[in-house]
């Protein structure tokens, strides 16, 4: 379900306060105040229970918010959520955009079986290693 890993030290510092996965789930996104049909479908590359990296077709403002419907396993609705665009990236080959961001509405429900999901897989695979 997870895949973890660990940044190089030459890759950007991190300052998170939650453990962050690999993964690949589809997202609807739109802008606040945009209609249903502005809505677009893209994934996540990675999550954790403060926010996520998603990729982007266009590059979006930093500090601009993203209302997110994510399709996350076990689920059997999508799981609600707003973000704030920390940072964009553009990615090599004309392959878009990545843009990290960090969750600043989401149910608590949500956010701690997201830290405890991770937190479980986290603990196996150390066990496997």
């Amino acid at each position: 379900m997870f895949k973890f890993f660990r940044p190089k030290k030459e890759e950007i510092k991190e300052n998170r306060a939650y453990t962050r996965a690999k993964v690949y789930y589809l997202v609807k996104i739109q802008k606040p105040g945009e209609s249903r049909e502005k809505m677009v479908l893209t994934s996540l590359k990675n999550l954790s229970a403060g926010g996520a990296c998603i990729k982007l077709q266009e590059s979006l403002p930093v500090s601009s918010t993203l209302c997110l419907s994510i399709n996350y396993p076990g689920s059997d609705k999508p799981v609600f959520a707003v973000g704030k665009i920390d940072w964009v990236r553009k990615l090599d080959k004309d392959k878009g955009y990545e843009a990290g961001l960090s969750f600043i509405e989401i149910e608590d429900a949500m956010r701690q079986e997201i830290a405890r999901n991770i937190d479980f897989a986290t603990k196996k695979l150390k066990e496997l290693e």
